[in-house]
């Protein structure tokens, strides 16, 4: 499993360039919108257990304690008041599955609001639609997850997990089957991506990380280090049952730091 690249230089994520860093930072969710809007249909958001909630905050201390500041989740020590932070690590709340992306906030806006209404209708019917099919989970539907990994790639760090009861697989399988045979010709903007990992993204970096002298940055080998030579996987509960919470919804800002509400909540399970 690659945790870390080799030449241990980490660069910005492109999801956070133009950002406001101070919305990030401070937990402030009001701010103008994005140019584009992303369209993930997500589990386990708002819904993982408060047992994953105190090893997180372990976690997020252990990986923010190697910056020289940090936004996101608050550590002891983690300097948010920084105007040049390095990485934002998710707030605990902000943590989720993908299930399936229709968009990301990278692709280009719609050219108006009618498209945009159209794009967001056209994505909710085809959710619903594959919930009738015979493979979809019925009833409550409930995830287990086994971490597996945490790695730390160029841009970016996540939690692999494993999904044991079959659940997560039959929702890509359905939404894929459906826009495949029954979804029609999608609207421009739509494009369907399904992952073939299951992970909970938890970092990004705001900006690039390449350890020259003079720089005023972290050394990127000693995050290689804490990824590759760490215990970081055993501060994780072995196993987290959680309700799926499936939601299509409407990114506007990044880092799924949005509000739960009807505006950005487009289609949740029944």
């Amino acid at each position: 499993m690659m945790r870390s690249k080799e030449n241990s230089v980490y660069e910005g994520d492109p999801l956070l360039v133009g950002v406001d860093q101070k919305t990030l930072a401070n937990g402030c969710y009001e701010n103008e919108k994005l140019g584009a809007f992303g369209l993930p249909l997500i589990s386990a958001w708002r819904s993982f257990p408060t047992s994953l909630a105190a090893a997180y905050q372990v976690l997020a201390a252990r990986v923010s304690s190697r910056f020289v500041s940090t936004t996101g989740q608050w550590v002891e020590g983690n300097n948010r008041g920084n105007d040049d932070p390095e990485a934002h690590i998710y707030p605990f709340a902000d943590l989720h599955v993908t299930i399936v992306s229709f968009r990301t906030l990278l692709d280009p806006a719609p050219a108006d609001e009618e498209r945009a209404e159209a794009i967001k209708f056209f994505c909710s019917n085809v959710v619903e639609n594959a919930t009738q099919k015979d493979d979809w989970p019925k009833g409550d539907i409930q995830l287990q997850l086994r971490p597996k990994d945490i790695c730390l790639w160029k841009k970016n760090a996540v939690i692999l997990w494993e999904e044991t009861t079959g659940n997560l697989d039959a929702m890509r399988r359905c939404i894929k089957e459906e826009m495949d045979a029954h979804g029609g010709d999608p609207p421009p903007g739509v494009s369907l991506f399904v992952p073939d990992i299951v992970h909970s993204t938890f970092l990004r970096f705001w900006k690039r990380i390449d350890g020259r002298e003079g720089s005023g940055s972290s050394d990127p080998e000693t995050l290689k280090q804490l990824f590759e030579g760490s215990d970081l996987l055993d501060i994780l509960p072995n196993k987290i049952d959680v309700d799926s919470n499936a939601k299509l919804v409407c990114e506007d800002k990044p880092c799924m730091h949005i509000r739960s509400n009807d505006s950005h909540v487009l289609w949740k399970a029944k």
